[in-house]
């Protein structure tokens, strides 16, 4: 179900375990640059870039970075 919000809502679901049952102070990510999907929403859980790699493969004839995101824990939950 593209573009129902799902990946988002299952996001912040595993996000809010981790945070508040697990305790972990901070979550990290990463993604294809060209993956929008997930960078919508590591966005829209708060999540911010850290840093970029180059893409060592290329994927559909393109070499893409890689995104990496952080979110701390003494900032969760997001602001809605």
């Amino acid at each position: 179900a593209w573009g129902t919000g799902l990946g988002a809502e299952a996001w912040m679901a595993v996000m809010a375990h981790l945070f508040d049952d697990l305790g972990l102070a901070q979550v990290t990510a990463g993604t294809l640059a060209g993956n929008t999907g997930m960078l919508k929403v590591m966005e829209k859980s708060g999540m911010r870039e850290t840093h970029r790699r180059p893409g060592p493969t290329p994927i559909d004839g393109r070499v893409m970075d890689i995104i990496y995101a952080c979110r701390r824990a003494q900032d969760w939950p997001p602001a809605r």
